[in-house]
């Protein structure tokens, strides 16, 4: 995975991609490594119907 916001910060995960998902969760240890920076917070239900807000980030594929 690299970072949008400088290509030279990379680092190499194993992820598990749920195609009909509309998100993917990514630990902020990760987040830190590659300099990424949160830029709002979502509201967001899981799949036993608590309720959470966690900081969001657009990370684009290439």
């Amino acid at each position: 995975m690299r970072s949008p916001d400088d290509l030279s910060k990379s680092i190499e995960v194993e992820l598990l991609i749920d195609t009909g998902a509309m998100y993917t969760l990514l630990t902020s240890n990760m987040l830190e490594e590659l300099g990424v920076k949160p830029t709002r917070w979502i509201k967001l239900r899981l799949a036993d119907g608590k309720n959470v807000e966690k900081p969001w980030v657009k990370l684009v594929s290439s």
